[in-house]
């Protein structure tokens, strides 16, 4: 069972958004962090919605990816 799990929204198979809310319902405790390069306001706010804990856009916050991935772990060791 992942603690964090690192999603695309551009997925062969099925779209991220689907992926998420799949993820969030076998998995609830599970720290879902999306990564896009569709960063619009409405993509943030839907995954957000679904259960994402973090959305990154990967033009500009991949630098910042390590520290929000031990956060997260770390919050959910913490539990």
């Amino acid at each position: 069972r992942p603690e964090v799990v690192l999603l695309d929204l551009q997925m062969p198979r099925m779209s991220g958004l689907q992926a998420l809310r799949a993820i969030r319902e076998k998995v609830p405790e599970a720290q879902i962090v999306v990564l896009t390069n569709h960063a619009d306001a409405v993509y943030r706010r839907t995954c957000l919605a679904a259960g994402a804990a973090r959305f990154l856009d990967k033009s500009g916050d991949l630098e910042s990816l390590d520290e929000v991935i031990r956060g997260l772990a770390g919050d959910v060791g913490d539990a």
